[in-house]
């Protein structure tokens, strides 16, 4: 949602191909950690961690991990509840706003992963639905000239562009699939099939939703807006014809950003719970407390949530991708020499 904002101070209006390009590296590295997580057993990481290093190495470990989805649900969070508090709900104090959304995925955290799984599987289709009908409004309007000229800006512009487009919409979101998913599926291989389809569908809308921010907004305006994709969508004239499709817009809004903060408390429940910490419901209120006011004080205002997306949330992204692809790597080697052990015994 925050893509354009991000990438267009460097890129301008070529933000719309960096996501193109980036796909392949994305793909390659989705590719590489399905290869390595075939080896876990149950394809559960905290459980082959056990296996390879002991109890206390693996509960070391997994606190290490335990910062990356804390960082993305208060840095989301808070976002979120900005984002409540330009569009809806201008006048109430931003912490009520994030307690209120917090008491609700504490809720739905406790209710299980597959309440939020077939909920997000009910409204997914209307979701992409809207999103079609959204996009298609603004063919009519497309301009190509405000994409010209290309490839103007600084080599090592592009490099950091794409560069933060694979951290915070690639890397971000394997080491939360992974984390979570292959435990909690039936089919491994129908499920990384699944976050493949996912994937390149992810990365078209993606591109697409940037295309059509650029023509709408323009590179500057952009640059300045910290909620252009959704601005981009309001100013479709299809959706200011359509009041109900207009106010469907943000109640799918809504929804796609709250399941994903679901996603990253449901992460963090799932790892205490490999490592014996029972997430009971006291404990799920008290972390939800705790994360409800770090995300309201950690930043002083918008522009500092901003600077800490840009700079310490990388920081954790890349160190905690680095220790994951470490480990797989570790633990894939390991079983390797084990039975060539075997096989050469035999």
């Amino acid at each position: 949602m925050s893509l354009p904002y991000n990438i267009a101070p460097d890129v301008g209006q070529e933000i719309w191909w960096i996501p193109l390009v980036g796909c392949f590296i994305g793909y390659l590295l989705i590719v590489v950690v399905s290869y390595l997580f075939k080896t876990l057993p149950d394809y559960d990481l905290i459980t082959s961690l056990k296996n390879s290093f002991g109890s206390k190495a693996c509960m070391i470990l997994a606190v290490l991990f335990l910062f990356q989805p804390v960082s993305l649900l208060v840095s989301h969070l808070n976002y979120f509840g900005l984002f409540i508090n330009n569009t809806l709900l201008d006048g109430t104090p931003h912490i009520v706003v994030l307690i209120l959304l917090m008491i609700i995925i504490v809720y739905a955290t406790i209710s299980g992963f597959t309440t939020i799984v077939t909920t997000s599987t009910l409204v997914g289709p209307f979701v992409l639905l809207l999103i079609i009908l959204t996009l298609l409004a603004f063919v009519r309007d497309i301009e190509f000239d405000k994409f010209l000229p290309m490839f103007q800006y600084p080599y090592d512009h592009y490099v950091n562009s794409v560069g933060f487009y694979l951290i915070k919409s690639v890397i971000d979101n394997i080491l939360i699939l992974f984390y979570l998913y292959p435990r909690h599926a039936s089919n491994f291989k129908g499920t990384i099939k699944g976050i493949k389809i996912g994937y390149l569908l992810s990365v078209i809308i993606l591109a697409l939703l940037n295309f059509f921010t650029i023509n709408s907004l323009g590179p500057k305006l952009t640059s300045m807006e910290v909620f252009p994709a959704f601005r981009t969508m309001q100013n479709s004239g299809m959706l200011s014809d359509a009041f109900a499709l207009k106010s469907s817009l943000f109640v799918i809004w809504y929804f796609t950003m709250f399941f994903s903060l679901c996603v990253y408390k449901h992460v963090i429940s799932d790892v205490l719970r490999s490592i014996n910490v029972k997430p009971s419901k006291t404990l799920q209120i008290i972390t939800g407390a705790i994360i409800v006011v770090v995300a309201a004080y950690y930043t002083a205002n918008t522009i500092e949530e901003i600077e800490f997306y840009r700079s310490w949330s990388i920081y954790i992204s890349i160190a905690s991708f680095a220790l994951f692809f470490i480990l797989l790597l570790h633990m894939k080697l390991k079983n390797r020499n084990i039975e060539y052990g075997v096989t050469n015994h035999r």
